[in-house]
């Protein structure tokens, strides 16, 4: 290799880190890596700045600018005053009686400057005279007094008064199986029928007809997936059936009962004794035991619909003399008239299905039913929700509006049975004290999740999933 001096290499542009180069030795063929650096050498200091430049000569003026345009005209002055009034001309003088003369012609507008003198008015025409008064017509005389009439036949002479009791399960639960009494423990209010508060027994009259209701809530039933309770009204001293068609039965089931079925949870019937009678409420079928649940919703109604009415009829008044002639005495007002019992169908009103927050519910295709009846004060409810595929359950907790006001919110107690179609039954309590408001109330469950209903609650609620509640309550 002929010897190159390190001046006469080609620029290396590879990875300037380090460079491989032969030195100027003929007799060494050793390698050697040498740093750029070394090479190259450290870079000199910067030289001094050059001077600055001397001032250029200074340019020669501009040329004058143009004028400025000519400023707006002055406002114009102020009008002068206008010239006086001229004076009025002279009233003419009053026409002679007749018809009213014609006005008098305007006068001709004075030249400008003063105004010139109004023309005199014409004179005023006489009035016509009044045409005479009619003459008044003569005073019609007094007809005479009619003879008193006879006096009514059938005026009541006494108060209408029912018997009743309403009667509740009120402290402690009571266990229960086949053949077990129930025991209603506590008389809310009563006229007339009388409990055995340590019997559960209730006292009715010999010929007086009955609606006779009871409506329980249960839970820890033994056989929590087979569980059932069967209860019914029966004579006292027998534990015979009030009713032996078997309409008046009533059933408790655990909502983990794997039947197809829903049965009704009031016993229910119109009864009218023979004579003094005892009845009680009675299990009389069961599979395994529960407890009668205390406070919520165990209770019994008791309540006469054919009270006796006396009556007198009235002797007929004899007539009377004719009267002078005179004002005629004032009607007396119309006697109030009695209520009665109603024998007819319950009425359908319109359920309002509202939540806690907005968005509302929306019933979409699903459907609302309500029918509802009364017996005096009291009210007897029923209603039933069915989900469609366009129903949507809003936000928060539920409310169903009442047909007629509560007494009190605490007073609304009603059961509730619960689908999740195809999957399960639960129950809950239709309960006027979780609100507070005695014109609607929210159904509570305890099966979990537990709480109010809401769209997600016990369940995420779907097509044809439903709930319904009835029973009774006392209203305003």
């Amino acid at each position: 290799m002929a010897n190159v001096l390190l001046s006469n290499l080609p620029t290396y542009t590879g990875n300037t880190n380090g460079v491989y180069v032969v030195m100027n030795d003929s007799g060494n063929t050793t390698t050697y890596k040498v740093l750029k650096e070394d090479l190259i050498g450290p870079s000199g200091s910067s030289g001094t700045s050059g001077t600055s430049g001397s001032s250029g000569t200074s340019g020669s003026s501009g040329t004058s600018g143009t004028s400025g345009s000519s400023g707006t005209s002055g406002s114009s002055g102020t009008s002068g005053t206008s010239g006086s009034s001229g004076t009025s001309g002279t009233s003419g003088s009053s026409g002679t009686s007749g018809s009213s003369g014609t006005s008098g012609s305007s006068g001709s507008s004075g030249t400008s400057g003063t105004s010139g003198s109004s023309g005199t008015s014409g004179s005023s025409g006489t009035s016509g005279t009044s045409g005479s008064s009619g003459t008044s017509g003569s005073s019609g005389t007094s007809g005479s007094s009619g003879t008193s009439g006879t006096s009514p036949t059938g005026v009541a002479t006494t108060t209408v008064n029912p018997d009743y009791i309403d009667a509740g399960r009120i402290t402690s639960d009571q266990s229960v199986g086949l053949n077990s009494d129930i025991i209603f423990n506590t008389t809310i209010v009563s006229s007339g029928i009388s409990l055995n508060t340590s019997t559960g027994v209730f006292t009715l009259t010999a010929n007086k007809t009955y609606t006779i209701f009871a409506s329980l809530s249960f839970n820890s039933f033994s056989d929590a997936t087979n569980g059932y309770i069967i209860y019914d009204w029966v004579d006292a001293t027998t534990n015979t059936s009030l009713d032996t068609t078997g309409s008046s039965v009533a059933v408790g089931e655990a909502i983990n009962r794997n039947v197809n079925e829903f049965n009704s949870t009031s016993a229910v019937l119109v009864y009218t004794p023979n004579t003094n009678q005892t009845i009680k409420l009675r299990i009389i079928g069961a599979a395994g035991t529960a407890f009668v649940r205390a406070g919520i919703g165990s209770k019994a109604i008791i309540q006469q619909i054919n009270p006796t009415v006396t009556v007198n009829n009235g002797s007929s008044g004899t007539s009377g003399s004719s009267g002078t002639s005179g004002s005629s005495g004032t009607s007396g007002s119309s006697g109030t008239s009695g209520t009665g019992v109603p024998n007819t169908a319950w009425s359908a009103y319109t359920v309002t299905w509202s939540s806690q927050s907005n968005p509302q519910p929306v019933l979409g295709n699903g459907t609302i039913t309500g029918n509802y009846t009364t017996i005096g004060k009291t009210v007897f409810v029923r209603v039933k929700l069915n989900w469609g595929t366009t129903t949507s359950g809003g936000t928060g907790d539920w409310r169903f509006s009442l047909p007629v006001n509560a007494a009190s919110s605490d007073g609304v107690q009603l059961p509730c049975s619960i689908l999740d179609n195809g999957i399960n039954w639960y129950t809950g309590i239709v309960n006027g004290t979780y609100t507070g408001a005695v014109d609607k109330s929210s159904v509570i469950t305890t099966s979990s999740p537990s709480g109010a209903l809401t769209a997600n609650i016990p369940f995420t609620w779907g097509n044809l999933d439903s709930l319904q509640f009835n029973g009774s309550y006392e209203g305003v």
